[in-house]
This record gives structure tokens, sequence and C-alpha cells, in this order.
């Protein structure tokens, strides 16, 4: 139930900041691809290294404060349940980018940001909570291939728990409508357990 009504709070105070931001419309600035919208995503992440799965839920957006400068949040929640884990891993990120256009249809997003993460983890005999304050530094490319396909890569790294991970991640996204997309994303992550993630997506773009 919290988490729902983080992502619903996430969604809404989206919704009103992109409708009231000055000059925010569709492809706002004639960018190549959307930067005002809300985002939800569902999606499976592997624990690599021992042999664990989780149900990823990520809810938030991401707005532009003006043609050059973004702004993001997000809250990501995994939840584990296997025989001998279970719990739920949750982290809220707030970030600040910069967007410098490389060509018509290819810009270049470069920021940086703070995390916020916990966990509540459930063994046989023993439960394990913690909590953390990082910071996070990323990069992507976001190309427009037409007015309803784009796609980005993008290159992250966040210090949380005392350990750096990096994170090679990748997304496409479809827009049948004007203020409508879905799409698919995979993820890569190092850290001292690696990861690998798949899911998908659906946007709804303010005007």
């Amino acid at each position: 139930m919290k988490t729902a009504v983080l992502i619903s709070s996430l969604l809404v105070a989206f919704s009103v900041t992109a409708t009231e931001e000055n000059g925010a419309e569709y492809r706002a600035y004639n960018t190549p691809v959307n930067y005002n919208f809300a985002k939800i995503s569902v999606g499976q992440t592997s624990i690599d290294d021992i042999d664990i799965d989780a149900t990823v839920i990520q809810g938030g957006g991401e707005g532009m404060i003006n043609e050059n400068w973004i702004y993001d949040m997000y809250y990501t929640g995994s939840l584990i349940d296997e025989d001998y884990l279970t719990g739920l891993s949750s982290a809220l990120t707030f970030g600040v980018s910069y967007r410098f256009p490389v060509a018509e249809k290819l810009d270049l997003v470069v920021g940086g940001g703070v995390a916020y993460a916990w966990y509540d983890l459930d063994t046989y005999d023993d439960n394990d909570t913690d909590n953390d304050f990082g910071l996070s530094v990323k990069s992507s490319l976001r190309y427009g291939f037409t007015d309803k396909f784009e796609g980005s890569i993008g290159l992250a790294a966040v210090n949380l728990y005392d350990s750096t991970a990096t994170t090679i991640s990748g997304s496409i996204s479809f827009y049948p409508t004007k203020n409508f997309g879905f799409g698919v994303s995979v993820a890569q992550t190092s850290d001292d357990v690696d990861t690998s993630s798949i899911g998908a997506h659906i946007k709804f773009n303010f005007n």
C-alpha cells in the first residue's frame, strides 16, 4: 500500500508540474525526444551471483526546467519472494541533468543526483534492515528515430551502502498518440553482486 501511494503521489506531482511549466509542451523546445512525462515500469531483476529474482516496480518521471535543464525523480521498489529470502528493497532518487543537443535527432544528457535507499529483508532465522543516503552521476544518449519512436542508452553510477554500483541501460519507446507511449528497457548492473534487468513501461506525456 505504501508503495502504491508513493508512486501515485509522484505521478500526480509530475502531472501538475509539467502542466504548469512555462513553455512546456509536446516535444518542448523542439527536442528530438520527450522530456516532460510521468512513467510507470514493471520488470524483473535477476541477481546473478546468488540466483535470486526480484519483481521491480518504478514510478516517477522527468520535466524540463528550460531548454537545457531537466529534473527527474523516481521511486523504485524491488520485491523479493524466495523460499529463503523475502522482503522489499526501495530507493528514492532525485536528479538534475543538462541537455546538450548533439545533432537534429540526438541529445547528450549529463547529470547527477541524490538517493535515499532502504530495505527490510527476512531469512529463515533473521531480519535485516538498513538505510542510506548516496550520490549518483549519469549520462545518456537519446535519439528520436521519428516523432513516434525514440530510444536511449545510458551509463550511471550510484554510491550506497559503502559500495558503488555501475549500470548500463537501454530503452525504446513508441507513442501511438501524442500523450501516451509504451516500451521496453534492459539494464546490467555491476556491484558486489551483478544483476540483469528487463522491464516494460508506459509513459504519459504532458502538454
